[in-house]
């Protein structure tokens, strides 16, 4: 069954196609366009439909299958088959059994794990399996500096605070401590870290690894100011006599209410900003030494604003993948190698030759509560690329 299904599915544009069954196998309503495209391949032919029909089969399809596959040469295919066979006899995954089939897409080589929770087995996969050593994930971790100098360690049991007019509070309720009358704080999250903070006015932001957000305890009668670095989900109260500005570096985002994602990291050269709802306007700096100038955007749902050499560009995008991260998950779209290590650096914490690893790209997801070797695990499976994990190093021993 297998060989049939990567047949049949080897399509022109077949990258759009495979979201469209991931969506279906994850009962997610399509949109007018792709309910269109999947009427034109099940009008096709007959093994398309019967295709269709195996993929709704959970059971059917997971005693076949173990992941889903995409790759863009044929040798590269039969790895992947090879795979697959050895991967349904061992059997070695306890709690996640992804549901699989394996397709053919044009450009790199991707994976989609659909992360379908089953009964754990008894057989446990060994921390140090084939990688050698394994570093866990991250955890909800962070520190809050007020500008008195005084500095607290949250505790790692919670996932965020509340600031208040009464000080702080974790969000179960359990006090924190006064705030000093410090006019501003910073919460700070160190690489393997993540952690929320409701801001006096309601705001929630969610903080990801390696990320810091500076903001007053009080905001003012005309607006409120924040000011990040690295990444981080923002609800943001509705308030029409005070804007809410996100400062970064080189950019203002001015919003009223609501929701949006912003990934502004100091060590990357590209900065995005993912709206959800609502409407956001940015502003950006110009840069002398790029012969770039101010320019100003405003973006609606469902809009990626880039901001690269000083240019900004807007693109339509799925905005539910920027805030992969903060539904724990890491969520891939044609990533290369490079910028998938450096996600999951920030959150294993390992150090890495980015030198050293090979042109690949990958499209795919795995929940962040599994152990580095099990992401590596995953990328190994579509691809020649073999990892090792020694003294908190991740090193290609082969490719």
């Amino acid at each position: 069954m297998e060989s049939e299904i990567v047949e049949n599915l080897d399509i022109h544009n077949s990258f759009g196609l495979s979201e469209i069954l991931r969506k279906h196998i994850q009962q997610q309503p399509l949109t007018t366009e792709e309910s269109e495209k999947l009427n034109q391949w099940l009008a096709a032919s007959e093994r398309n439909q019967q295709i269709f029909a195996s993929l709704g089969n959970e059971d059917e399809l997971a005693s076949t299958l173990k992941r889903l596959y995409r790759t863009d040469t044929r040798a590269q295919l039969d790895i992947v088959n090879r795979r697959i066979a050895q991967s349904l006899k061992a059997r070695k995954r306890s709690y996640w059994l992804p549901i699989a089939a394996s397709l053919t897409i044009i450009f790199g080589i991707s994976l989609w794990v659909y992360t379908h929770k089953q009964p754990a087995v008894s057989e446990e996969i060994a921390l140090t399996s084939i990688h050698g050593e394994d570093i866990l994930p991250g955890t909800d971790k962070a520190t809050l500096t007020l500008s008195t100098g005084k500095t607290i360690t949250l505790d790692e049991a919670k996932s965020g605070i509340i600031n208040t007019a009464n000080g702080l509070a974790y969000e179960d309720g359990s006090q924190l401590g006064a705030v000093e009358a410090a006019p501003y704080a910073t919460l700070s999250t160190p690489i393997g870290g993540q952690y929320k903070v409701t801001l006096p006015d309601g705001t929630a932001v969610w903080m990801n690894a390696e990320s810091s957000l500076e903001y007053p305890t009080k905001f003012g009668d005309d607006q409120r100011r924040v000011v990040l670095r690295g990444e981080a989900y923002f609800e943001v109260q509705h308030d029409t006599a005070k804007p809410f500005i996100v400062q970064t570096h080189g950019q203002q985002i001015r919003v009223l209410g609501t929701t949006f994602n912003v990934k502004a990291y100091a060590n990357e050269q590209r900065t995005t900003t993912t709206l959800l709802t609502g409407l956001v306007k940015i502003n950006t700096e110009g840069n002398k030494e790029e012969g770039s100038s101010i320019q100003s955007v405003t973006l609606h749902p469902g809009h990626q604003a880039t901001k690269l050499n000083g240019r900004l560009t807007v693109d339509e995008v799925v905005p539910t993948y920027a805030i992969a991260w903060k539904d724990g998950e890491f969520v891939f779209r044609n990533e290369s190698l490079t910028n998938v290590m450096k996600q999951l650096q920030r959150w294993y914490e390992f150090n890495v030759d980015y030198d050293s690893l090979p042109q690949l790209h990958f499209t795919g997801g795995i929940k962040r509560d599994v152990s580095l070797s099990e992401v590596l695990q995953m990328l190994e499976q579509t691809s020649t690329v073999r990892f090792q994990i020694k003294n908190k190093r991740v090193s290609i021993i082969s490719s």
